[in-house]
């Protein structure tokens, strides 16, 4: 048969399909042969499993109606599961309990198994073990794990090393008394070496071979370079072309050293003059008097051979104690020296301008700059101080009481303690302006800005990253009644990472803890507690701004308006943050939105108060959107959301879903004019309740209503997202008391770890690092 004929064959049926209407036509027949399809879903009889109804068709969708919606001969697949019988009514179905299978969770049964006695509510297996002679948590064993002989908290099964020493579990500073405070298997790690291993007994030990507290064979003086010759020491006679290196300079022949024998220069500065490059320059304890010492662009390293306590140099006020202006590198180093008595306009400490010195296990203190840099001034290069002291610095009329970095520098400071310092202005820890800082292990502790902003520390036009740090009590004061503005840290146009840092005990007028004025910071894992805003802000005061909050606590703040945060035309992004017990003399207890439209996701927002807004209080107009979602919003007083407007016609409505919103009986609710629908109204039952009957552990029990109710994102495991702050993508990184063990983020105790996850990587409770 030729193409053309084959063509000319199908033209009828082309002409067929053209003129028979649509509906003469079902799914399975011949296109020209009208069929019978009752229910018009577009299937024939002879194809349709139930003619009769239209819901009912071949790869139709299946619901749950006992019937076989979908033509596969199985009913409701992949829509049942089983259900146990739950007498008392705690969550969980008998363990002996024969199930039944349905799409829903009937009457008297629960989606879980594993109930060891169902007529007790109290008992199930998401209970904690309790010391009473009973299996709480029907996990086969009697009070497991409850013995706490030390009473410090922590018990054997919670990891304790030691259950008869009070001062060692999990997660406890480690101090210097040759044992393994915290349990990690360690000794005193961590903690920098006062007394050395003297093994040859020449009165000098070995630096690599240290320990924090005295012990027998140590002593308090180093750099011993050859611990088994009692001839070798700092300050020894070094003889020429020997090949030994007796005064342990770092080369064959005599370097120059100070206060340490006959052969002794009698000035530092004279004795960084003599060295070479390369050299160790040796300085015994005492007082040395001397002022405005330069090195001249050597790579040398000044050393004390003993603490920084003994070893001073004092500027007596005659100017600064050092300057580094000669492109100083990395090489050039300063280690266990106290630098005090200096003054000058700019920088009274230490100087260093296009120079990248490290200063080492240093106290700089009691030092004055007329304008700014009272303890150092850094301008440009690349300097850095590791595990040193910055206290008593005084800024006189501008900026950065313990010191202040400009001029593009990349600075790190690494265990560092600015303690007492203050500042006319801005900085009163320290100042940094258009240069980038990266700040780690540290402590901002008392520090003090009189009368404007940053006590703890003012960054402008800055970058770099705060991590682990700790700003405790710093205050931004104001004077004559004038306001003051972030207490423990200012950010001006700033973004520096901030990651697992705690402000604690701050204070200022507006933001006690932290104000961002347009910067766009991100901020993670942080706790924020105590501080104290005496107008807006108590813990952090947002201006125009757009940052990323995440997986941060807010406990205890105070302040008039929004004792957590106070928001002003600002939008940033919140993820996963508690805000708990929070106290606002006026509006806002946790939040005030004055014109802002945050985004906020699987927040918790509990115990908050305020006279108006317990947990939310909204001040602006229709063009205001804030969004929350995923979030838990409960036992805020006296009431939950409030709204007010300047147009009190168009409330600013936020768009509030697949949330939370309860308190009790007692108390106000919200006064949200149309709540969407996807919305609950649930008591949380959350896992742990105080004796007050407020939420004490924000993890949801397994029988809450909240538990895969959440939109857009899913959890760790898999599981649709929970409600609050265990829910979603950042749900399993909280490491809030930062004992290196994240908060378990599915429902129930740890013990139910879900498949896949083992219970002893994750933390048992995390505001506790002494408890994991």
């Amino acid at each position: 048969m030729s193409i053309r004929e084959l063509s000319d064959r199908k033209r009828p049926w082309r002409w067929c399909w053209a003129l028979l209407p649509l509906a003469a036509f079902a799914v399975g027949q011949n296109q020209c042969e009208p069929c019978t399809d009752v229910d018009g879903d577009g299937y024939c009889v002879e194809d349709d499993c139930d003619d009769n109804d239209p819901a009912t068709y071949p790869n139709a969708a299946e619901v749950c109606d006992q019937k076989d919606n979908d033509c596969d001969t199985a009913i409701d697949e992949g829509l049942t599961r089983d259900y146990y019988p739950d007498a008392d009514g705690d969550g969980y179905g008998d363990l002996a309990g024969e199930p039944v299978t349905d799409c829903t969770v009937p009457e008297g049964y629960a989606r879980y198994e594993g109930d060891c006695d169902d007529t007790n509510m109290d008992i199930r297996p998401d209970a904690i073990e309790t010391l009473n002679e009973i299996d709480d948590d029907c996990d086969g064993e009697v009070d497991e794990g409850t013995a706490d002989e030390d009473g410090d908290g922590v018990t054997v099964a919670g990891g304790d090393c030691d259950d008869l020493d009070p001062f060692t579990y999990p997660g406890a500073d480690e101090g210097c008394d040759n044992l393994d405070n915290d349990c990690d298997g360690e000794i005193d790690e961590g903690l920098l070496a006062y007394y050395f291993r003297d093994e040859d007994l020449d009165g000098f030990g070995l630096e690599s071979d240290g320990l924090c507290a005295s012990a027998e064979g140590y002593v308090a003086r180093t750099g011993d370079c050859d611990d088994d010759d009692p001839t070798i020491y700092p300050g020894a006679e070094d003889l020429e072309a020997d090949g030994i290196d007796q005064d342990c300079g770092g080369s064959d022949g005599p370097q120059p050293h100070v206060g340490l024998s006959d052969t002794s220069l009698p000035t530092i500065q004279e004795a960084i003059d003599a060295a070479n490059p390369g050299d160790i320059v040796w300085v015994g304890p005492g007082l040395y008097l001397e002022h405005d010492i330069t090195f001249g662009g050597k790579a040398i390293t000044l050393a004390g051979t003993d603490w920084a306590s003994n070893t001073t140099i004092e500027a007596e006020g005659l100017g600064r104690v050092m300057t580094f202006n000669a492109a100083e590198t990395a090489d050039t180093v300063v280690r266990r020296f106290t630098l005090t008595g200096g003054f000058a306009d700019i920088g009274g400490g230490v100087y260093a301008v296009d120079a990248s010195p490290v200063l080492e296990q240093v106290v700089i203190q009691n030092n004055h700059a007329g304008t700014s840099g009272g303890g150092f001034y850094f301008d440009g290069g690349s300097p850095a101080i590791v595990d040193s002291t910055v206290s008593l610095n005084r800024a006189e009329n501008v900026y950065g009481g313990g010191g202040s970095i400009g001029g593009g520098a990349t600075v790190v400071l690494d265990h560092v303690v600015f303690q007492q310092n203050d500042s006319k202005l801005e900085g009163g820890g320290i100042s940094v302006n258009a240069a980038s800082v990266t700040i780690t292990d540290s402590v901002f502790q008392t520090n003090m800005s009189i009368s404007s902003r940053g006590g703890g520390a003012y960054f402008r036009n800055a970058g770099g990253a705060i991590a682990d740090t700790w700003f405790v009590s710093n205050a931004s004061l104001g004077t004559s009644g004038s306001a003051s503005y972030g207490g423990g840290l200012y950010l001006d146009s700033s973004a520096p990472e901030i990651t697992r840092c705690t402000f604690m005990t701050n204070n200022a007028s507006y933001g006690a803890a932290m104000y961002l004025d347009q910067a766009n910071a991100d901020l993670s894992d942080s706790r924020f507690i105590n501080n104290n805003g005496v107008l807006k802000g108590g813990a952090i005061y947002i201006t125009q701004a757009t940052p990323t909050v995440t997986n941060c606590r807010f406990s205890g703040n105070r302040a008039d308006s929004g004792a957590a945060l106070y928001l002003f035309e600002s939008n940033p992004t919140m993820l996963n943050n508690l805000f708990e017990k929070n106290l606002a003399g006026k509006m806002g207890g946790a939040m005030y939105l004055f014109n802002s439209s945050p985004r906020t996701f699987s927040a918790v927002m509990v115990a908050n108060e305020a006279l108006t807004g317990g947990a939310l209080y909204l001040y602006g107009d229709d063009s205001c959107a804030p969004h929350v979602e995923n979030s838990i919003i409960a036992y805020n007083s006296p009431d939950n959301v409030y709204l007010y407007s300047t147009t009190p016609d168009v409330l600013p409505a936020p768009d509030v879903i697949f949330s939370d919103l309860y308190n009790p009986e007692t108390l106000g609710n919200h006064n949200i004019p149309a709540l969407d629908p996807s919305n609950f109204l649930d008591e949380p039952a959350f896992l742990v309740y105080d004796v007050d009957g407020y939420p004490a552990n924000y993890h949801l029990s397994r029988s809450s209503p909240l538990v895969d109710q959440g939109l857009n994102f899913v959890d760790v495991d898999g599981s649709p997202v929970d409600l609050g702050l265990f829910g979603g993508a950042f749900g399993d990184d909280w490491d809030v008391d930062g004992d290196g063990y994240h908060d378990y983020f599915w429902a129930g105790l740890v013990s139910n770890a879900p498949e896949g996850y083992e219970k002893a990587d994750f933390d048992k409770n995390d505001q506790d690092p002494g408890v994991h």
